[in-house]
């Protein structure tokens, strides 16, 4: 299957509350998906991968690269063990070659790794599971996997596995990981907690640490509430984007957060993508913003006139092209100048 690109190249020059005279250019790239895109990685600025639910068409998930830097995709269903994937629901780009992701079959659910550049695959962990792995990551010779608020780790690629982090109640959602450094870690997610009958549940932030390598995870003191994107630009400094519109602050490794303002209030979910000293970010409606790290200014780099968000993935490729991706399949590439 080629999936063809659909290019619009223009200069953006819509601002907020200032102009914005550094130049860049945007291209907008739709996959033609008849299913929903699940992740991303890039293995470098030129190799990708994005992963599919379900397609009816293929009656199988979907693996999707580019070598381009985004701009082209081809895409091809998947097997792994000579069994359909249902699903794919993660996917890390170790190198163009290695790649990992977690899926879903009819009956089982578990691990994979390509070594051929995403054509075949093979399962190194497969177990009858009602919670699937969320997530997967490849961190000094290590494989992480996310499932149920927990983490498994293989350091042998995928022939044993241990528990390095287990909740004290089962379930949660810890599922989206990041490492700071080659020792310091974070993973993240939200916990509902309800309060009984007299108010309706609510979400906290759940966030769980490590400093050494992932060999062991501790769980911080709950965020104010729930993220939808973290990052750490040190070991200590990070920052998180909540459900509700607000930006939060950490200068202390996660221990604390401070309010560091409101971001929006045109939607509930935010992505972002830091580059250099300052913050792009989906806000969940039309808009891509960019603002300074201290939010007291922001600038409109894309708005699309059709109502559409890409409020699902953003990462950056190089440190001169930034993607987001939306959950219908369309890419939005910001190439800075």
């Amino acid at each position: 299957m080629r999936i063809i690109s659909v290019i619009l190249v223009f200069l953006a020059v819509a601002c907020q509350k200032e102009q914005d005279t550094r130049p860049f250019s945007t291209d907008e790239i739709n996959l033609l998906l008849d299913t929903k895109p699940t992740a991303i990685s890039f293995a470098d600025e030129h190799t990708g991968f994005i992963t599919t639910a379900f397609s009816p068409k293929y009656a199988s998930s979907l693996i999707l690269k580019t070598t381009d830097g985004g701009i082209n995709w081809h895409g091809v269903p998947i097997s792994i063990d000579g069994s359909v994937a249902i699903n794919l629901r993660s996917v890390y780009a170790h190198t163009r070659d290695t790649v990992f992701a977690t899926f879903n079959t009819r009956d089982r659910c578990g691990v994979c790794i390509s070594t051929d550049g995403g054509s075949t695959w093979n399962s190194l962990l497969s177990a009858d599971q009602t919670l699937p792995y969320t997530d997967v990551l490849y961190h000094n010779d290590r494989i992480f996997v996310t499932l149920s608020g927990g983490i498994i780790s293989s350091s042998d690629l995928g022939k044993t596995w241990a528990s390095v982090y287990q909740p004290e109640k089962p379930g949660g959602n810890i599922g989206v990981k990041m490492f700071a450094n080659k020792t310091i870690g974070y993973a993240y997610g939200m916990d509902m907690v309800y309060c009984g009958s007299d108010c309706p549940p609510y979400s906290v932030g759940t966030l769980i640490k490590t400093i050494d390598g992932g060999e062991t995870w501790v769980r911080l003191p709950d965020m104010p509430s729930g993220p939808t994107d973290l990052k750490f630009m040190d070991e200590q400094n990070g920052y998180a984007f909540t459900y509700g519109g607000n930006l939060y602050r950490t200068i202390d490794g996660g221990l604390n957060w401070q309010l560091a303002g409101e971001v929006s209030s045109e939607g509930s979910y935010f992505v972002s993508v830091r580059q250099g000293p300052d913050i792009y970010y989906s806000t969940g409606a039309s808009r891509i913003y960019r603002s300074p790290l201290d939010l007291k200014t922001k600038t409109i780099v894309f708005q699309d006139d059709g109502g559409e968000s890409y409020n699902f993935k953003g990462l950056a490729i190089s440190n001169q092209k930034i993607l987001f991706l939306s959950r219908d399949g369309r890419i939005l590439i910001i190439n800075l100048k």
